[in-house]
């Protein structure tokens, strides 16, 4: 190093190029000599004389300077960065790619991939086109041998590094800034690259063809025994398998190819030939590359079973794979089907299957495990398949035996399960015709008592009870083996997972054969397991039937919360811009969009938490405070929902009078109708018996195509109200920069602050956001946390855009005398107003019950946990006629008191802080540990909130009292959102 260093004034680009290309050599061979840092020194100064030459050379010395780049492990270094940025420029600008061997084609293409962090646009088009030129050289393959031969296992390796670099998502053992074409290092040092640019818009299809290539000529070289190619490393396979774990690649070629290669390694584990696999890191790497692939090969569990006497490795690669993914959330709903274990190292479990040391009678068969459930929450079965043999002589008098161990389960991080034993038993005893015969003749001699007893012991189940409940969450980590099971990995047709504390390492394969019922429970009602671990696992889920997996996107998502939030208060908000005027009212709608954006967003972070799920908004309380804030939350959320859920029962029927009052002017009427002034119970049991159908969907996930109806009609009569408003107010807007003016002061001010509140409270989504994003999809990306992100900016960025113009027009077109709805305002065209409040009706429908199903479930689920709640009060039977219940009971006080539009204000006026801002910002800053400056600010802005919150509060008062003379039993009143 030293010699270069004093000889470095002395290189000139000939002389710096060959030495470059020699050092490349020795990389590719592995020993190249002297340390990292050695290394990296000799490389720099190399450079440092080589680049000012590399600035005026031809594109052929700078082909060659990447592809030594490459090979000798400059990936990061910006200069190199540079080069290879300069290279593809030139070489889009001036197509020449002909003009290069398949070698430098590929040692380019890896360059891309391996130097460009993060991959830009310029270098995929670069690639793409190498890729394309790659596959017209290698369409010769066939009839040139030669050309074939000058590949080797790592230039293969190399090019599937390079496109899931370039094209893949990151797989979870990949990790970047190694020296991936170096012979030297540990397997499990490189990876797929960083995945940070992952091509959304798909792979080339050249890029396909190029891969589809590779893998056809991989397989035949690992089928060919007689290969001249140099032999495969453990490191090349670990990076080729990586490379297409990362890449969705679906094609014959890439199936066969993994295949090839999982039999490859199978075979020479078997037959000792350990030049392929020779390490524990060897394995490790391995069993890490096909936890990525999540292949369906029936080798796989082969290469589990040819080293299953070899424990250590196996845990070791168990751990690394946990450790390379841990944190991701797996699909849980997998787990549903009958697992057949294939090793495992768990303390219990081994005396069965270990050779016995004395003879025994007890010869054990086939152990599975059979889950049901797919929502998180479930039932399983351990199955022990037994046989009794006959004493030495007899061997015709044996019996066989089905063990079996019940448990509920249920997910409680992204990758672990608590199980709660039930009960064990025996069942399923099947005598041969032998023992069948010595038994029963010689007792009962009669035939029909004889197959009586035979039948009886056929049918023989006995039980013992077991008291194991569900852990806590706060207790799991001090648990019985066995209690918390950790999984591993998760596929189509593999289950690798482990018990903590002693329990050992289980491996199972999926089983082929159709499921038996493995639950004694009903169809339909999986065991759900009380979260706090205060009773049995024996309840049903909080519906009482099995909801599929989940499978909402951004854009249900988005319409649920349209749907739930712009109810036809918004018709209102032209009356609070009245009270702020022009500049208060539409910065006022704008700044508290924005607080909700980001309050919301923050909400939405902690939907996983310490790695679970939190289903429910009391679910997102309890993991960040603990039960003790479960409580107060849990109130203000679910009277708040009842409370608005009954000023839609109120606002919906008030609609359904303005348009009989409507049809009524048009016929030359002005009397009819007006009984319901004093007695308003008609349009509310119309709107009320409307809901006893919709109110027996399930869940918030089936409401999506009621909420996208719904979503619909407030864009519909927002339009209207704007269009209307705007055509009124021509060209002469009315109204002032101040808003209305009052006689007293005070007027004012309680003004401003209904106002303020009104528009504050237009926005409030908080307590129906975790349960809208608990629709979302899990098994799909981009996962729940960033659809909800952009269903929240979505959903926002349009309300706030409808609210603007709904109330800057309604404004313009009557200034201050601008009435508490604008719809009430126009007389004509009677038949857009109508069709407006046609639209308020059918869009507070769906508003009803994505307000009210989440209380529904709570309370469902409190009543099906509750240990006296008869059997037949469960499923459907239970929903049929307690919903039906609660629907009866909102009407009814629909009709009682239809003045509740005050107090609903005055209920989210004190839970607006709580719920909206100050846990969403206190959870996030508990789970997430922001820094010191984002917490500052963040705990500033639900300071400024608790004042704002407060004049709201001060408002909502002034209003019930000033209003309370004016309320009556059966007496109308005004009301909405």
């Amino acid at each position: 190093m030293a010699v270069v260093s004093g000889a470095s004034n002395c290189l000139d680009l000939s002389t710096s190029l060959e030495l470059l290309c020699h050092l490349a050599d020795l990389a590719r061979k592995g020993v190249l000599p002297g340390s990292d840092e050695q290394q990296e020194e000799l490389l720099h100064v190399i450079h440092r004389h080589l680049a000012p030459a590399l600035l005026d050379a031809e594109l052929f010395d700078l082909v060659s300077a990447l592809c030594s780049y490459a090979a000798v492990g400059v990936v990061h270094a910006g200069w190199a960065q540079e080069l290879l940025q300069q290279v593809a420029e030139q070489e889009l600008a001036a197509p020449s790619l002909e003009s290069y061997n398949t070698l430098q084609l590929s040692s380019l293409l890896f360059a891309c991939g391996q130097m460009a962090s993060p991959p830009t646009d310029t270098m995929r088009a670069y690639a793409a086109a190498l890729a394309g030129e790659l596959v017209r050289a290698c369409s010769g393959w066939e009839g040139a041998p030669y050309v074939r031969a000058a590949f080797s296992s790592t230039d293969f390796a190399n090019l599937a590094e390079a496109c899931a670099a370039l094209w893949g998502e990151p797989t979870a053992g990949s990790q970047s800034g190694s020296r991936s074409s170096s012979g030297s290092g540990e397997i499990g040092s490189s990876g797929s690259g960083n995945g940070s640019g992952a091509h959304e818009a798909g792979i080339p299809a050249a890029v396909t063809t190029l891969l589809e290539v590779v893998a056809g000529e991989v397989r035949t070289e690992l089928a060919n025994k007689h290969s001249a190619r140099s032999p495969w490393t453990p490191r090349d396979l670990v990076r080729l398998a990586r490379g297409y774990a990362a890449l969705p690649l679906h094609g014959r070629a890439t199936t066969q190819m993994l295949d090839a290669l999982a039999s490859f390694c199978v075979q020479r584990i078997r037959s000792r030939h350990l030049n392929c696999v020779s390490r524990p890191a060897d394995l490790t790497g391995l069993l890490q590359a096909y936890a990525d692939l999540a292949h369906n090969s029936v080798t796989v569990p082969e290469l589990l079973q040819a080293v299953g006497d070899q424990r250590g490795l196996v845990e070791e690669a168990q751990v690394a794979v946990e450790a390379l993914s841990g944190g991701q959330e797996l699909d849980f709903s997998l787990l549903e089907g009958r697992w057949l274990l294939v090793y495992t190292t768990a303390s219990d479990v081994l005396p069965l299957v270990a050779p016995p040391r004395l003879p025994s009678p007890l010869q054990i068969g086939r152990i599975y495990q059979a889950f049901t459930g797919r929502e998180g929450s479930g039932s399983v079965q351990n199955i022990i398949e037994a046989r009794l043999a006959g004493p030495p002589g007899f061997a015709d008098l044996d019996a066989g035996v089905t063990l079996v161990v019940d448990a509920g389960w249920e997910a409680r991080t992204a990758r672990s399960i608590a199980l709660a034993f039930r009960e064990a038993g025996v069942q399923d005893v099947v005598l041969s015709p032998g023992l069948q015969n010595l038994l029963a003749s010689p007792i009962l001699p009669r035939g029909w008592w004889n197959q009586q007893l035979l039948l009886a012991i056929k049918q023989l189940s006995l039980r013992v009870p077991l008291t194991t409940r569900l852990p806590t969450a706060a207790s799991s980590q001090a648990l019985p083996a066995g209690l918390n099971y950790m999984l591993t990995h998760l596929d189509d047709d593999m289950l690798i997972g482990r018990a903590q504390g002693n329990g050992g390492t289980f491996i199972f394969t999926r089983e082929a054969a159709p499921l038996k019922d493995a639950s004694r429970e009903a169809p339909g009602m999986p065991v759900t397991a009380s979260s706090d671990g205060g009773g049995a696992a024996q309840a049903p889920s909080p519906t009482g039937l099995d909801v599929p997996r989940r499978t909402g996107t951004t854009l249900t998502a988005t319409a649920h919360i349209i749907t739930a939030v712009i109810g036809a208060g918004v018709l209102a908000l032209p009356n609070a811009v009245a009270m702020l005027g022009w500049v208060a009212g539409p910065l006022c709608i704008v700044l508290f969009g924005v607080l909700t954006q980001i309050c919301s967003v923050l909400l939405a972070q902690c939907y996983i938490t310490g790695g679970k799920i939190n289903r429910t908004y009391s679910e997102c309380v309890a993991a960040c405070f603990g039960r003790w804030a479960v409580v107060a939350i849990g109130v203000l959320q679910h009277v708040n929902l009842l409370l608005v859920t009954l000023a839609y029962a109120i606002s919906a029927p008030q609609s359904l009078q303005a348009i009989a009052r409507s049809i009524c002017r048009q016929k030359g009427s002005t009397s009819c109708f007006d009984n319901y002034n004093t007695w308003v119970g008609g349009r509310a049991i119309i709107f009320g018996a409307s809901q006893l159908l919709m109110v027996q969907l399930p869940n918030v996930d089936s409401l999506w195509l009621c909420s996208l109806v719904g979503a619909t009609m407030s864009f519909g009569y927002s339009a209207i109200a704007i269009g209307m408003s705007a055509a009124l107010a021509g060209g002469s807007p009315q109204g002032t920069l101040g808003g209305a003016t009052f006689p007293r002061a005070s007027d004012k001010a309680f003004q401003v602050l209904n106002a303020i509140g009104a528009i504050l409270f237009a926005f409030n989504f908080s307590i129906q956001l975790v349960e809208i994003q608990d629709t979302i999809q899990t098994h799909r990306p981009p996962g729940p946390v960033a659809s909800m992100r952009r269903a929240i900016t979505f959903s926002v960025c349009i309300m706030t855009a409808l609210y603007v113009g709904v109330a800057c027009s309604g404004y313009a077109a009557f200034g201050n005398t601008v009435s508490s709805s604008i719809m009430t305002a126009f007389t004509s065209p009677a038949w857009l107003v109508d069709v407006a409040n046609i639209m308020v009706v059918v869009h507070l429908g769906p508003a009803y019950q994505i307000c009210l199903q989440p209380t529904l479930m709570f309370l469902e689920d409190k009543v099906q946990r509750w240990q006296r709640n008869p059997e037949w009060n469960r499923g459907w039977l239970l929903r049929l006629w307690f919903r039906c219940t609660v629907v009866a009971a909102v009407t009814f006080l629909a009709c009682l008191v239809p003045f509740f539009g005050v107090i609903v204000g005055l209920s989210g006026a004190l839970s607006f802080w709580p719920t909206t801002v100050g846990f969403p910002v206190e959870g996030f800053i508990k789970t997430h540990h922001p820094p010191a400056g984002q917490r500052l600010w963040l705990r500033a802005l639900s300071a400024a909130t608790v004042l704002v919150t407060l004049a709201a509060v001060v408002g909502s008062v002034q209003q019930v009292v000033a209003s309370w003379q004016t309320f009556g039993v059966f007496k109308g009143g005004e009301t909405g959102r």
